[in-house]
């Protein structure tokens, strides 16, 4: 019984109960997975809705619903905490729902939450003018993780980078070319990164033959895009279905399509000589220009194209866009631009991320691409890999900043959260490994194992751990919240620690320990499950982990 199932039985019980009073509170009914395994294993808001509804206290509507609960969820007990009805399953369900739910999803099968509705993720999409930098990296693997998780779950997705490779800024990035061949003077506004005087100089006779500044831009940020960007995307770990040109947007008569639909729903209006979309109608303070006095396309007009094109032309019933918080202004008017023109043709959802702050000595970084003063994601991963990188952006919730201290990450120590995880692993693999050396194979009796295993307060913590992993991943499908994957894995990882310390696993009774064994391995196949998400490489093996080993696992592991 996973949380969707138990939540309609819940409701059914409530309907039952309430009557025509479940209309009132049925929207704002919730259940949640528990944050501590020792307040159950899911809390409702339940009891404090028909406390207010009905105007009675909590006491009394925890005994309105008690029997009830118990007789109809076939639950192992309940408990009123702090307004909140604490419910934990009993061993036959818990037994079931592992079995049946998280076997079959770590096994890869998806389930149909997604009803393969068409979804386009877009992220990164940096400006092709300089090397990928920790400004974009952090939408990188939220985008990363989303996709695969929505996949997971049945959405048919489309992974995408949309490359700006038109504007100002391509102008500037040619421009520039030319200034580091000795052609104009060099300007204040002008890229300041090496990597461009790199470019400049091996491609010379390209760039004279060029002559324009756009078009030596676009040859530019084409040369940006494949090495500086692509490659370390790919080191990274981050894949895409399609890179999308701005380019592409204004081949054909797209533009004048979406006019002519603005020009209907009296939506622009021409001042000054340039067009405007009307945001005053949404409440805004001011209009947006959509093309300049002198003809030039703004920003804002591509991203209406764009996301036209996302939406209506290639039918996806939702966008989800990852950017950073310095688009959070026009975020909220282009979205507000695209309710206007959509209507009920499709969903655009904004996740925004705060940026990242690089500590080095304890000391902050400053960092602007323009000026050349930044850390490239490539250099980064060659100093410390992408696990730890990878950790850290997925950790917190993309409203809070990060801070990346490039000390904290690289120690072989316990006050490193990701080595802290690998260390886990590698721990719970050490352990197979002697068993394998040893011949002990696990039960092959999955229901005995857990039946003997899970009155012992140790195992049974984890099991409900483990137990949570695919509700967990319906959860990030619903409301993309992907840093909830990293704290699940690492309040696992604590217990496994916990719990390993407490146990011996290989001891002299070999159907005793077989029975563990198979137990370990439920742990490293969730592990295993939760890291090919995150993006994780597996660590089988550490060198600190060898020098710690001097523990009870060493000591006649066989009798």
């Amino acid at each position: 019984m996973n949380k969707t199932e138990l939540k309609k039985k819940l409701e059914k019980l409530a309907d039952r109960v309430l009557a025509d009073d479940f209309e009132i509170i049925k929207a704002r009914l919730a259940l949640n997975l528990s944050d501590k395994l020792e307040h159950g294993d899911y809390s409702t808001n339940l009891l404090f809705l028909v406390s207010q509804l009905k105007k009675i206290s909590l006491g009394q509507a925890f005994d309105l619903f008690q029997n009830k609960i118990l007789s109809w969820l076939e639950v192992e007990k309940i408990e009123l905490v702090n307004g909140y009805l604490n419910i934990f399953l009993n061993q036959k369900v818990l037994w079931q729902d592992y079995k049946i739910g998280l076997k079959k999803i770590l096994a890869g099968s998806k389930n149909k939450i997604g009803r393969g509705r068409k979804v386009l993720v877009e992220y990164v999409s940096a400006n092709p003018t300089g090397p990928l930098t920790l400004a974009n990296s952090r939408g990188a693997v939220i985008g990363d993780c989303l996709a695969k998780i929505l996949k997971l779950t049945g959405f048919k997705v489309e992974r995408e980078y949309y490359v700006n490779d038109r504007g100002n800024q391509i102008k500037i990035l040619g421009q520039t070319c030319l200034a580091q061949l000795g052609l104009i003077p060099f300007a204040e506004n002008f890229y300041q990164g090496e990597y461009v005087k790199t470019i400049a100089r091996e491609n010379k006779n390209k760039i004279l033959k060029l002559k324009e500044p756009e078009k030596i831009g676009r040859f530019a940020a084409n040369i940006i895009l494949k090495d500086l960007i692509k490659k370390p995307l790919k080191k990274f770990d981050v894949q895409f279905d399609n890179y999308f040109f701005e380019s592409n947007l204004y081949r054909g008569q797209p533009k004048e399509k979406i006019l002519k639909l603005l020009e209907k729903k009296n939506l622009v209006e021409k001042k000054d000589g340039a067009l405007w979309l009307k945001l005053s109608q949404t409440g805004e303070s001011k209009n947006e220009v959509l093309i300049k006095s002198n003809g030039e396309e703004t920003y804002f007009l591509s991203d209406l194209l764009y996301h036209y094109n996302k939406l209506v032309e290639r039918k996806n019933k939702l966008a989800i866009n990852i950017v950073g918080a310095d688009h959070l202004d026009h975020t909220r008017r282009l979205k507000k631009a695209m309710d206007l023109i959509l209507g009920s043709k499709g969903e655009i959802n904004f996740i925004i991320y705060q940026f990242v702050h690089l500590i080095k000595d304890q000391e902050l970084i400053r960092m602007s691409k323009r000026k050349g003063v930044y850390i490239s994601l490539a250099d980064l991963i060659e100093a410390v890999g992408p696990d730890p990188i990878r950790f850290i952006f997925l950790r917190s919730s993309p409203d809070n900043q990060v801070e990346l201290d490039l000390e904290l990450i690289k120690k072989e120590s316990l006050d490193n959260p990701i080595w802290y995880i690998h260390y886990t692993y590698a721990r719970i693999n050490g352990i197979l490994k002697k068993a394998k050396a040893a011949r002990i194979k696990p039960t092959t009796n999955a229901l005995v194992s857990f039946n003997q295993l899970f009155n012992q307060p140790d195992y049974q913590i984890l099991w409900r751990k483990m137990h949570q992993l695919p509700d967990l991943i319906e959860d990030i499908a619903f409301d993309f919240r992907v840093n909830l994957l990293t704290t699940w894995i690492l309040d696992l990882s604590k217990l496994i620690n916990q719990f390993y310390e407490r146990e011996k696993i290989l001891s002299p009774d070999k159907k005793e320990t077989a029975n563990k064994i198979l137990f370990l391995i439920f742990l490293k196949t969730s592990l295993d499950f939760s890291f090919d998400l995150l993006g994780f490489t597996p660590k089988n093996k550490l060198n600190r982990l060898d020098r710690d080993q001097g523990n009870k696992e060493t000591q006649n592991p066989t009798g």
